[in-house]
């Protein structure tokens, strides 16, 4: 859809009736949408990049421009964000204000998917595998015991005790494991 504000829409009341809430996105596509609290979401929208609102959705700006893969907020620390990208995974610990690279230890530039745990461990899935980092995205391991290939395509947390990783790989396959501990 093209039409200015209408990316996003909303309800508040059970879905009976759904109002656009997408004045600032710019483009067309919702790609990814993620929560980070009340009235706090993220929007990957094509190229045009990652747009924030703050207010519910009544106003969006634009927090990280260019094309992402992939988007993460830490249910621990909102303010803690995580954008896949063909060239590499970016952090932010200022709800977007601000984004670094976080690649010590994460091979493959292409960050397919990645996903926050709980406690704030991270996974990334590259063409190379997973990757954890239990240092908020500063430092990486690969963790790729058991999986039938690298190709690294989605990821996702379920359970209850004990939590479980799921990789969904390259070729149709998904494996999981259960969700290292955190140090």
């Amino acid at each position: 859809n093209d039409d200015p504000g209408t990316a996003v829409f909303r309800t508040t009341d059970g879905g009976k009736k759904w109002q656009p809430a997408g004045t600032g996105i710019t483009g067309g596509a919702v790609d990814i949408l993620r929560a980070a609290g009340p009235g706090r979401l993220y929007a990957a929208c094509g190229d045009e990049g990652v747009f924030r609102t703050t207010d519910g959705g009544k106003s969006w700006s634009v927090v990280r421009p260019g094309k992402v893969l992939d988007l993460a907020v830490d249910p621990s620390q909102p303010d803690r964000v995580y954008a896949g990208t063909k060239e590499g995974l970016y952090r932010s610990a200022d709800g977007g204000a601000t984004w670094s690279r976080a690649a010590q230890g994460l091979k493959g530039d292409e960050v397919e998917a990645v996903v926050v745990a709980p406690g704030g461990q991270v996974f990334a899935g590259t063409f190379d595998g997973v990757f954890r980092s239990a240092d908020g995205g500063a430092t990486w391991k690969p963790m790729n015991e058991g999986l039938l290939n690298t190709d690294v395509r989605a990821l996702a947390i379920a359970g209850g005790g004990p939590a479980r990783l799921y990789a969904g790989l390259g070729g149709g396959s998904v494996v999981s494991t259960e969700l290292p501990s955190a140090p």
